[in-house]
């Protein structure tokens, strides 16, 4: 009893002498639990690709090439506070990098989507370069978004089959087909949904002088290839934007010349189903990121190479950025970089 009397007396000391302290200590705790409807972003890093595929009898590589990526986290007090001192940190809205009726969950699942689109072309792209068959099977569109005006029973992740009983292949049809309806035509539209044939429909609309059903969607390949080639990703990531730097990583382990020549590449932006490379967002944060963990070469998008000039003028920033349009280009400039 008298051990209990002690520890308590000196507890309640403890918490005297230290009170200011507690208190401060406890606010911190409470303001940490706060979310703010902010995202903060911030300068990134590098994904180093080369432990991200798994691939037989795959070649070794001297170098690394990497994917460019943005820090970011939810905003709390706290951090609010840190990103309007901060100059390399910016606060952005949940509305900012939504998309109209979109919830952060229909966002997050949206990327996820594009994610595995970037990837699977990734494949098919960098196989095809290295001279290996690629025999696509399917393709199909799966739905990523509606906007609020779209008067359409489609929901998201529905797998779109055929419009008008036309086989659906790529998004260009359904515009081609879209633009020959009327405003208030209906299109009969079957997709997959939780593994069943369900037959929906969606209303044209007409919105600034073009006409629509309000859907986004995004490609689904099913395809065999003489080489399997397994890709990693953490549960984290999401977008399409490390399309590019996906597919040179892939290509490089597949061919015998090593296009890194021992170099640190790093890069971002789109890759579509014939190579053409993307704009991507958030320059800012992954070449500066690039730049702190010194990184020789940033592979950018063409329509996003001025602004990269002008973020690297402004930081002076060492690193050594290029321009690219497609994968061949991005290619070609590596190999050549003896």
């Amino acid at each position: 009893m008298d051990m209990f009397k002690k520890a308590f007396r000196y507890i309640l000391n403890f918490i005297k002498e230290n009170i200011v302290l507690l208190i401060i200590i406890a606010v911190i705790l409470i303001l940490n639990q706060i979310k703010l409807p902010y995202s903060i972003n911030m300068p990134g890093g590098a994904t180093n690709l080369n432990d991200r595929y798994k691939i037989e009898n795959s070649y070794k590589i001297k170098g690394s090439i990497n994917m460019a990526y943005v820090s970011s986290l939810k905003a709390n007090p706290i951090s609010y506070i840190a990103a309007l001192i901060i100059p390399s940190w910016d606060l952005e809205k949940l509305e900012e990098y939504t998309l109209e009726n979109e919830g952060e969950k229909d966002y997050l699942n949206r990327g996820k989507k594009n994610l595995e689109e970037s990837i699977n072309v990734a494949k098919i792209v960098a196989l095809r370069a290295a001279g290996y068959e690629i025999n696509i099977k399917t393709t199909s569109l799966v739905v990523t978004y509606l906007t609020e005006e779209a008067n359409t029973d489609l929901m998201i992740n529905d797998e779109i089959i055929a419009f008008d009983n036309q086989v659906i292949e790529s998004f260009e049809q359904i515009k081609d087909i879209v633009e020959a309806k009327k405003v208030n035509d209906v299109i009969k539209i079957k997709v997959i949904r939780d593994g069943k044939e369900k037959l929906c429909s969606a209303k044209v609309y007409q919105y600034e002088g073009n006409l629509y059903i309000g859907m986004m969607a995004t490609s689904k390949y099913e395809y065999e290839s003489n080489l399997n080639v397994k890709f990693i990703y953490e549960d984290e990531e999401y977008g399409p934007s490390g399309g590019l730097m996906n597919t040179l990583a892939i290509y490089n382990a597949i061919t015998k010349e090593d296009i890194t020549h021992g170099k640190k590449i790093i890069g971002t932006g789109t890759i579509d189903i014939d190579g053409n490379v993307g704009a991507v967002g958030g320059i800012k944060y992954k070449l500066i990121g690039a730049n702190k963990k010194k990184c020789d070469i940033f592979i950018v998008p063409s329509a996003n190479y001025d602004e990269a000039m002008k973020i690297k003028k402004k930081h002076k920033l060492k690193i050594k950025v290029v321009k690219v349009a497609t994968f061949d280009e991005a290619k070609n400039y590596l190999e050549g970089m003896k």
